[in-house]
């Protein structure tokens, strides 16, 4: 069996204190090359031993070949693709949000029951036990790997920003380091010589978008929140967008934003 797309992801859920909205920590990854077994679920899932605190939860798309260029690249739609955690809240409006481009969807759960309950009926959605944990990057690096789209955090790299008295920043850090880790996962995907794409949201809400995507280079947002659903949204529309690739960006929403093309906005931002 082939699978062209992989989807893993990961929820790593803490609440913000004081006014500061709930802050989903989340490790997401999307993988491109072409034919690799469709949509599985992972079933346990360990605390990486390469990033003590970061759970691997993540959602891997890959499209073989190692000669495709970029435009070759953003015209070829993938014919399966898997997503584990797909029952989580964010993990959920993924599959939603690929089933409605016309993506084949392999959901990925812990529950194989709950997902079923909670999913969409579609004629082009499979759900699928988990299989097991893997080192993710190190496992994309083993199978060849060409694309990789991390969902990390804003705050990551609060210490360097003057964040150190943000108190999301202290509380999440107070469970597991998480931000540190995170930012530990971080540098080694850019290390590791895949293409990738880090995408740092705020906040999470789970009411629909009220404000329209703001998206800013690294190290540069500290506040703010942002939909789900335009999480998901700028997930998978960065995984054939070569306006994205080896970039890190940071979205939140705000309502007097205009409202512009995802392609412009990735455009925006300057590779480092």
């Amino acid at each position: 069996m082939q699978r062209d797309f992989l989807w893993f992801r990961n929820d790593i859920y803490k609440d913000r204190i004081g006014c500061y909205p709930p802050l989903e920590i989340r490790i997401m990854a999307i993988i491109f090359r072409a034919h690799y077994p469709p949509h599985s679920a992972f079933k346990s899932r360990k605390v990486s031993t390469r990033f003590p605190a970061a759970n691997f939860f993540s959602t891997t798309i890959k499209m073989e070949g190692t000669s495709a260029t970029a435009e070759e690249t953003k015209e070829q739609k993938p014919n399966k693709i898997f997503v584990a955690g797909s029952t989580g809240k964010t993990g959920k409006r993924i599959v939603e949000q690929l089933l409605s481009k016309s993506y084949g969807v392999r959901a990925g759960a812990r529950d194989v029951e709950k997902a079923k309950s909670s999913l969409p009926q579609h004629p082009n959605l499979q759900i699928v036990d988990n299989f097991g944990t893997v080192n993710l990057v190190e496992a994309c690096r083993k199978i060849g790997v060409k694309r990789f789209v991390l969902v990390s955090s804003i705050l990551v790299n609060g210490a360097a920003m003057g964040q150190l008295l943000n108190p999301a920043y202290i509380v999440l850090n107070l469970f597991g380091l998480t931000l540190i880790a995170k930012l530990q996962a971080e540098k080694y995907i850019k290390r590791s010589g895949i293409n990738y794409t880090i995408i740092r949201p705020g906040g999470l809400r789970n009411d629909p978008p009220s404000g329209n995507i703001v998206m800013e280079p690294e190290d540069t947002l500290f506040e703010g929140s942002i939909s789900r659903d335009q999480v998901a949204e700028v997930a998978v529309e960065a995984l054939q967008c070569p306006e994205s690739y080896f970039k890190v960006i940071e979205i939140v929403s705000r309502v007097e934003a205009p409202k512009r093309p995802l392609k412009d906005l990735f455009s925006g931002i300057k590779q480092k």
